[in-house]
């Protein structure tokens, strides 16, 4: 799979809201999933185009591009992993660089995700 190949369809990645405003507001450029055959090097190569979406609705949606993708055992530990994937496994992230200019970007002022008082990703 060539990132560059013009027959390649964006990824779609539906995230938790907390999450995809997290991205909206530039807080967030990486996201975690479990690697395996659906994410992997070969899915989700450096140039793929993606679309990030805010659930599985078409209201909330923007596009990017990944920037960067590996492997990693260090996101393992958080709070947010352990409760949507359990112990164990190996995390997949993928760096995303967005279309939309993040408010830190723009000079707006950073909005707090839902819940600001809890890390996204707080360690145990």
């Amino acid at each position: 799979m060539n990132a560059n190949d013009e027959s390649l369809k964006p990824l779609f990645i539906p995230l938790k809201g907390v999450y995809y405003d997290a991205f909206e507001s530039g807080i967030k450029d990486t996201e975690y999933r479990m690697h395996g055959a659906r994410w992997n090097v070969k899915t989700c190569p450096p140039g793929r185009r993606v679309v990030l979406s805010r659930g599985y609705g078409k209201r909330r949606r923007m596009t990017g591009v990944i920037l960067k993708s590996y492997a990693s055992l260090e996101p393992t530990t958080s709070v947010d992993w352990l409760a949507c994937y359990g112990a164990g496994g190996e995390a997949f992230c993928i760096k995303i660089l967005t279309d939309r200019p993040s408010a830190e970007k723009s000079g707006a002022p950073l909005s707090s995700p839902p819940n600001s008082d809890r890390p996204l990703f707080k360690r145990v």
